[in-house]
């Protein structure tokens, strides 16, 4: 695989809407997830159910939390089927102040949340989906890299660290750029014997960047938290 499919990179992408999603036919569709997505909204006597509809590009883990609650909510997630809504996991109970679910792996498809309740309240949902995962047998795998690849994702203080496989077929010059949309992340380069080779330790935002000369063989890229939690954007260039 040379080049993975481009996903959008939200920069915790805050969003109020009036609410006209009550049925899944009529969700508030939040496109493909990449990363942090967030959403402020109100439940009221009159308007007691939202739902949201997304899609994610790959097999991802998916955390689904809602915070900011006033008054008693819940929370399901749902795989969207011939246009009907599968239950796959939903709060036990109503939440009364914040609640979240999670699901590992789950496969490349659409998918809806939906939040119901009572009583009038604010609220916001915070949707995380992880596509790499944190150790080598869970890296995303980006294949044989012969030429320019993209990628998004997430860290932050529940999910640390991100990791991706790749493989020169020759010896070549790599470009890696590593763009932090809201906070601190690090990037880190091994080899398939686990021995770092480069790391870049940028602060804040600033973009971190690792230029070096690698022979044929599989490499690995970690994008680590430092502070705070964000999306960003990750590339490798050969040349």
């Amino acid at each position: 695989m040379d080049e993975l499919e481009p996903r959008r990179l939200f920069s915790v992408n805050l969003l109020s809407r009036v609410a006209t999603d009550n049925t899944l036919a009529t969700a508030d569709n939040l496109g493909t997830l990449a990363g942090l997505t967030q959403v402020n909204q109100q439940l009221s006597t009159a308007d007691n159910v939202d739902f949201f509809r997304f899609t994610l590009s790959s097999s991802a883990n998916l955390l689904a939390r809602l915070d900011g609650l006033s008054a008693g909510a819940k929370i399901q997630l749902m795989k969207i089927t011939a246009g009907k809504g599968v239950v796959l996991r939903g709060s036990p109970a109503t939440v009364q102040s914040a609640g979240q679910i999670s699901l590992r792996r789950i496969p490349a498809g659409s998918y809806a949340v939906k939040i119901s309740g009572k009583l009038d309240t604010d609220y916001q949902l915070s949707l995380t989906a992880d596509y790499a995962g944190s150790t080598r047998p869970t890296s995303a795998n980006l294949g044989v890299v012969s030429k320019s690849v993209t990628t998004a994702d997430f860290v932050g203080s529940a999910d640390p660290s991100d990791m991706y496989r790749f493989v020169l077929g020759t010896t070549r010059n790599i470009n890696i750029s590593l763009n932090p949309a809201t906070d601190n992340a690090d990037l880190v380069l091994t080899n398939a014997a686990g021995r770092t080779l480069v790391a870049s330790h940028q602060t804040g935002t600033t973009p971190d960047g690792i230029f070096a000369g690698l022979h044929a063989g599989v490499y690995y890229l970690s994008v680590l938290h430092v502070t705070g939690d964000t999306n960003y954007g990750l590339s490798i260039t050969p040349s």
